[in-house]
């Protein structure tokens, strides 16, 4: 349910945001002073994890709490289990894991939905549209993620404090990038950036995977820095998965969990692990990094890594019962010491013994299983800030340099190939292939266009959607408000080039000829949809849409006249059939001039009379490559066109889910 402005955490103290801006020290670090006050604690534990992926053994009797103000770290060797544990307590769902048996609480309730109110969650790989700045993909989720009733204005505040407070001042106006040619922000800014994404919808936990990969020394120690910072000074609880962090890094992290074939090797305060491994006689050397100490610890012999567990089991047994008298609730007590502090029990009910994260009740986080409430903003606005921020994105890559140089160019080359084509005979079969190409080259360019950036595009809206951010039908409408009209400008300048210059029918008709061309880029753009986000594999996928487009090239009507009769049929399962008869009939049904017979005349009308020249609608007698007048055909492209959106919208659904 949306909250007043009144009670948004955020604004407990502040009513307006030049008083919030003021308030805040920003060397500090306070970033939402009032964001987690003292009665909204966050709590996680989870005790005995037992989880199978595809029917194989990933975790064992796994353990641990996630306590506000502190940094837990989970380590361990690839293949420990790291991952799964924390895709296991965020609730995002993952194809053949089951959760044997174990329990997940949060503040002493079992984990629902709190799950996507409460846990941040920053993936290891930093996805964002690479033509939005910093400022630009900030001020987006702030749209779409804070209350609806919040004004602009205090939305923006926020959105300048996290900024602020990340480090993000220098970089705000600088284009995210990505991909092979895009410069944009750096590794460590885009990290920074995806933490910035969750903190500004206020969590109480924040979740990371692998924070510091691909971050140098540097980078890494300045952002755990930062989050230390976050979980100190506004209380909140952070986890991470993390593999081999420096020495400096490792030694900032409150609680450490280390896992080990799946099972716990260690957990408790990160201070105590080298007195625990020393303990069990495998002392670690003054200058060595502990992490390399540990990770090197657990990657050799199974009987040395099951001798740790063993050791840690032992250990933990011993401490039992010190940890129960030394136990108190975390609205009492924020930081308890105790291994285990744990408000979770299994269930011990055999019939409920096997669960699914894809079908368990509690961790379900489908569109369909949640209700309205859990949307902060209203569909309008989501759809308002997905059309701005497609907008940008869209523009930068229809109308860059390049895209307008290649537009050009080939209709300057086909403008001069076509130049002024005559009214005449021979010159008919000119005027069919320069139609043909237009519309082929429009077709094309447009799917292809779709199949390339779908994909990338794709993997931001699978993130945010995991993320429960908005609706999957807000997405879908702003999509196909805002694409298609921008898109449209470099067709239409293509198509009015290419019409002028080859001398094609100069009338009026020519308007029809651009609604044609728009009826041509929303179908090319649905099948280039469709194909893109049905084909995971792009190999497959170019594939695919190279055997797409030679059959319609071979069935549009042009390039084969003559089909066998058990063939026929064929040509109406051709999207250029139709189009090709619309732009046919425009050319020559409203061809206001005659074309000249030729001296060996192939045409009855020039042969059997003494006339000298035929009309544009005797000639489609002859040149129609389907029976269907232009109404006809509009409507099936127009009947295609959104069977293919709704069916994209079905792929969006079902093939794409988020997780």
């Amino acid at each position: 349910m949306n909250r007043n402005i009144g009670d948004h955490p955020i604004y407990h103290k502040f009513q307006d945001e030049e008083s919030l801006k003021t308030s805040m020290s920003i060397n500090s670090m306070k970033l939402l002073n009032a964001g987690i006050s003292s009665k909204e604690h966050f709590h996680m534990t989870f005790k005995d994890l037992n989880v199978t992926v595809n029917g194989k053994n990933i975790l064992h009797n796994v353990s641990g709490e996630i306590l506000p103000g502190e940094v837990l770290a989970i380590m361990g060797p690839s293949g420990a289990g790291k991952s799964t544990l924390l895709n296991l307590l965020v609730g995002r769902k993952t194809k053949g894991i089951f959760l044997n048996s174990g329990s997940i609480e949060i503040n002493g309730k079992s984990a629902s939905k709190l799950l996507r109110r409460k846990i941040g969650y920053v993936m290891q790989e930093d996805i964002f549209f690479g033509h939005l700045t910093v400022r630009q993909s900030l001020e987006f989720i702030g749209k779409i993620r804070l209350p609806e009733d919040m004004k602009w204005s205090q939305k923006k505040a926020l959105v300048d404090i996290v900024i602020e407070n990340l480090g993000l001042s220098k970089c705000e106006n600088t284009e995210m990038g990505g991909g092979l040619f895009a410069r944009g922000c750096s590794g460590g800014e885009k990290k920074r950036c995806s933490i910035g994404v969750e903190l500004i919808s206020n969590p109480a936990c924040i979740v990371m995977d692998e924070p510091t990969t691909g971050l140098d020394s540097s980078s890494a120690f300045s952002l755990i820095n930062t989050l230390k910072a976050l979980a100190k000074q506004q209380n909140r609880a952070i986890c991470m998965t993390i593999h081999q962090p420096s020495s400096q890094v490792f030694h900032m992290f409150d609680k450490l969990l280390l896992l080990c074939n799946g099972k716990v090797a260690f957990y408790g305060k990160t201070s105590e692990v080298l007195l625990f491994f020393e303990s069990i006689g495998m002392p670690s050397h003054l200058n060595w990094n502990p992490a390399d100490f540990l990770m090197e610890q657990l990657s050799t012999d199974k009987d040395l890594q099951n001798k740790v567990v063993q050791s840690f089991e032992n250990y933990k047994r011993e401490n039992l019962k010190k940890d129960e008298e030394n136990y108190s609730k975390p609205e009492e007590e924020d930081h308890p010491d105790s291994y285990i502090n744990f408000v979770a029990e299994i269930n011990e009910d055999t019939d409920h013994n096997k669960k699914t994260i894809d079908g368990n009740k509690d961790l379900k986080n489908s569109d369909e299983s949640l209700s309205s409430k859990k949307w902060p903003s209203g569909f309008c606005t989501q759809v308002t800030a997905l059309c701005q921020r497609s907008f940008i994105e869209a523009k930068s890559e229809i109308w860059d340099k390049l895209s307008f140089i290649q537009v050009i160019f080939v209709a300057i080359i086909a403008g001069l190939v076509w130049f002024n084509t005559p009214y005449t005979e021979a010159s008919i079969s000119d005027r069919q292939g320069v139609i043909f190409f237009a519309l082929m080259y429009i077709f094309m360019r447009q799917m292809m266009h779709s199949i390339m950036t779908f994909p990338a595009e794709n993997k931001v809206i699978a993130k945010e959607r995991s993320s429960g951010m908005y609706r999957l039908s807000a997405y879908f409408t702003a999509k196909n408000i805002v694409d298609l009209p921008i898109m449209l400008i470099p067709q239409v300048i293509l198509y009015t080039t290419i019409y002028w210059s080859a001398g094609l029918n100069r009338s009026p008709v020519f308007l029809l000829g651009i609604f044609t061309v728009i009826l041509t880029t929303a179908l090319s753009q649905s099948v280039g949809l469709v194909i893109g986000g049905s084909i995971k594999d792009f190999k497959k996928t170019l594939v695919v849409a190279v055997i797409f487009n030679l059959s319609n090239l071979l069935l549009g009507g042009f390039y084969n006249k003559r089909l066998p009769p058990w063939l026929i049929w064929s040509k109406y399962i051709s999207t250029y059939t139709y189009i090709y008869n619309i732009f046919l009939r425009i050319e020559f049904e409203y061809a206001k001039e005659e074309f000249k017979c030729s001296t060996i005349s192939e045409f009855r009308e020039c042969r059997n009379s003494n006339r000298t020249h035929i009309t544009g609608p005797e000639l489609m007698a002859y040149l129609k490559p389907i029976d269907l007048d232009i109404m006809q055909s509009v409507f099936v492209i127009v009947g295609l066109s959104i069977f293919l959106r709704m069916l994209f919208y079905f792929v969006l659904k079902y093939l794409n889910k988020a997780k």
